[in-house]
């Protein structure tokens, strides 16, 4: 419209069009201040853009962190999938959230997700399934770990096992209690 503004007034010289000439110049206001109103909308967000160095930085941060938790990924893969112990996590209903695949084994799963969302009672006899309940509870409610407790686990079948289990309080990033965790090695 700005070029259009010109050529009007050019052709002036030789071709009076005066109110084409003022209905160019009000279009070219009109855009004119469009523009602005667009300008101050969108001029606080483009001012707060990062540099391609900031940038830079956040991407070698952001593969860093990536680095990083793909090698604690795999520190916990190896200890859940490798160890003989039976590792657990569980939720503050006594629900598994995670086992080890040795405790899979141990329950004759076959993937560590089948027990997912199921309790020791789903394992144990209720006298077992009762005790480790209660164990939970009580590190919930004082926040101490059982460490080294020897454990007579009492099975379906009828069959015993002695183990020696190591109980903890299971907390989020926060810091707050959000259920328990444990590893359980059986005694020979």
């Amino acid at each position: 419209s700005c070029g259009t503004v010109h050529l009007v007034e050019a052709a002036i010289f030789w071709w009076p069009v005066y109110r084409l000439s003022a209905l160019a110049k009000l279009l070219t206001a009109t855009v004119s201040c469009i523009g602005v109103v667009m300008l101050a909308r969108i001029l606080p967000k483009v001012l707060q853009l990062k540099s391609g160095e900031a940038y830079q930085r956040e991407v070698s941060a952001r593969k860093e962190a990536q680095t990083s938790l793909e090698f604690e990924r795999n520190l916990l893969y190896t200890l859940m999938n490798h160890l003989p112990d039976a590792i657990y996590f569980k939720d503050q209903q006594g629900r598994f959230l995670r086992i080890s695949k040795a405790h899979a084994e141990k329950f004759g799963l076959s993937n560590p997700t089948e027990a997912v969302g199921k309790s020791d009672t789903d394992f144990f006899t209720n006298e077992h399934a009762q005790q480790a309940r209660l164990d939970e509870q009580i590190i919930m409610n004082t926040g101490k770990p059982l460490v080294g407790t020897i454990e007579r686990e009492t099975w379906p079948d009828g069959s015993e096992t002695w183990v020696s289990t190591t109980k903890a309080a299971l907390r989020d990033k926060e810091g707050q209690l959000v259920g328990s965790f444990g590893v359980s090695r059986v005694l020979s």
